[in-house]
């Protein structure tokens, strides 16, 4: 018998192994397997085909060296991990986005499932004390005597070396050690200690006495087993050790479980079901008459098998929409999908949802530690073998992966955000994307909600591909905010600035303020200010591993690459001119928020961003302060702007809408309009109209006055113009090509030798550069990227295939230009 196994190794093909006969009748598709690969490194790997004994034959280019495949070594599942339809799914990502299948495995499974063997050193059995000769050899030799064996990181902290491979081979050589491979379960079950009385003692028939006894002479003892007793008449048999050790001696209890007067029991418990907080009532959903109608429009596209795009302005109650649909989804037996943007928003969502769905609802993100995503992606594969598998698994593209078992509805919220394309790493995949993939695997629907639409929906919409449901108005008929743009260049002519902020805005927040209500302040830019430059000789500091400057962090009093992580304490002088005449430049949310504080000292402001959220539970503990009112101004970047909703606000302010026109993208427009409505959308979302204050120094920008109409849809209809006399998608699809090498002159040839070869064989028209991007180095590799445009009526999947062969043939079989790392992004945002 032999199986295909899938790697979550960067690889391109499965493989094949044989199965041992007295693992034959185990084996089952979709469950993960030991398996040797290259030369010494033990991996776990999925089996997604079982090739029986009388199929040999099928497999021509194996019949003739059958004897050379290798054994599996190790069954690790009682039953399969991922389905069939997974399979599908992860078979198309790769296909469609030039990725290959090793990658997508790796980006689905969540570490805990995955193995990989450690090298372990021990003492050879057969050492001759004469071949240790040096210093480290010997601090090698005496480690191992007190311990059984030691790795590769053991190795180099002892020595205090990195590079140990010749090392370590001598030693081999030496027959000082011998390695081996060792593969352990990352994922370990959660078990905890239980107390309860025992059985024998409650019936014995020397109880009394006995009590009596412990009352006199172990009055401690005697607590517990009355406060033990008093649980059990309450319905608690049992209760956990920890928590009974929080209330007495830990030796008391200890002298009873001697005694055999209580049982101490071990079980493993869940490390999710605490994840989700318990309501004791479920509130009813209501509908307004707007949302009836738009969830009707909805129910009459699902009845014609169509996908769905719910526009809706912000603040319009699109969740309360969701929330209906999903509930009948639920009742139906089915699990819905509902996709998020960013981890971030999860835990608003989640408690939102809880009100009316309880604890039907699963999170999943990569926040969570490797034994907790382990368990709720086991806990999903359960669901597979019972006949209610009604759940709703919330989280951000990721849950994409997972493994789903009678999917009805996927909800696919904010679908416009660029958080939904992974951008960093392969298989570079738009969540939004892959959802239509996905939703039409499992015959299930899709909603993708936005009151900002990408283009490529509004599109699809427009042409009839999905259905299309707008909502014009807020809930209950509240009234859009009144945005007031805030012309900087003339304030400051006049002396009606002070710092980073109007005379206008700073006394709107003070009214607000003293009214009793709350404050959002938006700036897109972390740090406190963007570069540190020297008044002398306008030296600025660069980072030396990337072409960007460093960003000055107040509260660390340090110089930061927001790109590689390098940092700086802050210099004194300018190592150009040696003068000391330095001085900050440019602003983002930290020096914001120290304005501020000079500007308001007895008020509470608080920062909302990357850098004030990486603790765990940061976010929430932000959120929280701001949702009892304590925060009264909240300074952030774009975290402030998606499916917060906050009674209290009635003025948006944002710093400096400029810097979201920087970027030489063709998407520049369409992103900032989606962010600043987004923003603005927060004011006035209750029975009182918000005011939005925008600060910019170019008032001719010609997004302006769609937002201050709140008129997203001539935006989008005359942005779809310019894209299709442009060349753009949505009418074109395109792929870039993205090249890098730490040598410079290298990866300058490579790109204009792939440029060429790919121009040879597609139309020179629609293939453009190499160019050198905005940021042409990054962790110390140069960057050139090709562009590709494919026009809509040409066949994606064989221009692909071509530019994948040139890609291949071009640079990954030639010696030359082997070294140069080439990422393909299909449908980049």
């Amino acid at each position: 018998m032999l199986v295909d196994v899938a790697l979550p190794l960067p690889l391109d093909k499965t493989f094949l192994y044989k199965v041992p006969s007295d693992l034959q009748n185990e084996i089952q598709w979709g469950i993960r397997v030991i398996v040797p690969f290259g030369a010494k490194k033990l991996y776990a790997g999925v089996v997604i085909d079982i090739i029986n004994d009388e199929n040999f034959d099928d497999l021509d280019e194996f019949t003739n060296n059958i004897d050379e495949i290798k054994y599996i070594l190790e069954i690790l599942d009682d039953k399969p991990i991922i389905n069939k339809q997974q399979w599908e799914l992860y078979k198309w990502v790769a296909e469609y986005y030039l990725a290959n299948i090793g990658d997508v495995l790796n980006n689905a499974l969540p570490s805990g499932l995955k193995i990989q063997s450690e090298t372990k050193y021990q003492l050879h059995p057969d050492i001759d004390l004469n071949n240790i000769q040096t210093e480290d050899e010997n601090l090698i030799y005496e480690t191992l005597l007190s311990r059984e064996f030691i790795t590769n990181d053991d190795i180099q902290k002892l020595l205090g070396k990195k590079n140990i491979q010749k090392f370590i081979k001598s030693c081999i050589d030496k027959s000082i050690i011998y390695p081996s491979e060792e593969c352990e379960e990352k994922f370990i079950p959660k078990n905890v200690k239980f107390i309860s009385l025992s059985e024998d003692f409650i019936d014995s028939e020397d109880f009394n006495e006995i009590t009596n006894k412990l009352e006199k002479k172990a009055p401690k003892q005697i607590d517990i087993i009355l406060y033990l007793y008093q649980k059990r008449s309450q319905g608690q048999m049992k209760i956990l050790k920890s928590e009974l050790s929080d209330k007495f001696s830990l030796s008391a209890i200890q002298s009873l479980i001697k005694k055999g007067y209580v049982i101490e029991t071990i079980e493993t418990v869940s490390r999710i079901d605490n994840k989700i907080s318990h309501f004791n009532e479920i509130e009813k959903i209501t509908l307004s008459d707007i949302q009836k109608s738009a969830y009707n429009e909805i129910k009459g596209y699902i009845s014609k098998n169509k996908h769905v795009l719910l526009y809706g302005v912000p603040g319009s109650g699109k969740t309360e929409i969701y929330s209906t649909l999903i509930q009948e989804y639920l009742d139906a037996g089915k699990q819905v999908l509902y996709l998020l943007p960013e981890i971030s928003l999860t835990t608003y969502l989640v408690n939102r949802l809880q009100k009316y769905f309880g604890e039907k609802i699963l999170v999943y993100h990569s926040r969570f530690n490797l034994h907790e995503r382990v368990e709720i992606w086991n806990k999903l594969v359960d669901l597979w073998e019972q006949d209610d598998a009604s759940c709703i698994i919330v989280g951000p593209r990721s849950a994409l992966f997972l493994p789903f078992k009678n999917l009805g509805l996927i909800v696919v919220d904010e679908e416009h955000d660029p958080s939904y394309k992974q951008q960093d790493l392969n298989p570079r995949y738009h969540a939004r994307d892959m959802s239509f993939i996905l939703a039409d695997n499992h015959n299930a629907n899709l909603i993708l909600g936005s009151a900002t639409p990408s283009l490529e929906s509004w599109y699809n919409a427009k042409i009839g591909k999905i259905g299309f449901v707008k909502i014009k108005e807020r809930y209950s008929g509240i009234i859009p905010p009144l945005i007031e743009i805030v012309d900087m260049k003339s304030l400051m002519q006049q002396g009606k600035v002070r710092g980073h902020f109007s005379n206008t805005l700073l006394k709107a927040i003070d009214d607000e303020v003293k009214a009793g209500r709350q404050v959002l302040l938006f700036q897109n830019r972390r740090g406190y200010s963007s570069w540190m430059e020297c008044r002398n000789c306008g030296y600025i500091f660069p980072c030396p591993h990337c072409d960007v400057n460093l960003t000055y962090h107040k509260n660390e009093n340090l110089l930061k690459c927001h790109y590689c992580g390098y940092t700086i304490e802050v210099p004194t002088y300018c190592p150009k001119c040696k003068s000391n005449r330095l001085i900050f430049k440019g602003f983002g949310t930290e020096r914001v928020e120290t304005e501020l504080q000079k500007y308001f000292p007895n008020y509470r402001i608080d920062r909302l961003d990357l850098d004030s959220t990486r603790r765990k539970h940061a976010f929430k503990e932000i959120i929280q302060k701001f949702e009892l009112r304590e925060t009264q101004i909240l300074v952030g970047t774009q975290m402030i702007s998606k499916g917060l909703d906050f009674s209290n606000i009635q003025l948006v302010g944002v710093l400096n809408a400029d810097n979201l026109l920087v970027y030489p993208n063709f998407r520049v427009f369409e992103h900032a309009i989606q962010l600043l409505m987004q923003v603005a959308g927060r004011a006035g979302r209750r029975d009182v109209q918000g005011r939005v204050f925008i600060q910019t120094f170019s008032l001719n920008t010609p997004i302006l006055p769609y937002i201050v109409n709140n008129n997203y849809d001539d935006f989008a209809e005359n942005e779809l113009k310019d894209r299709w006399q442009f060349k753009y998608p949505p009418y074109y699809r395109m792929i870039q090509i993205q090249l890098r090498h730490k040598n410079l002159d290298i990866v300058k040839v490579a790109s204009d030798v792939l440029a060429t070869k790919i121009k040879d064989i597609l139309d020179t028209e629609y293939v453009k550069g190499p160019v050198e991007p905005v940021i042409s180095k990054i962790r110390d590799y140069y960057y050139r990227q090709i562009l590709i445009k494919i026009p809509r009526d040409s066949s994606l999947k064989i221009k692909k295939q071509q530019i994948n062969e040139v890609v291949f043939y071009s640079l990954k079989r030639n010696k030359v230009w082997r070294s140069v790392l080439v990422d393909i992004d299909v449908d980049p945002v």
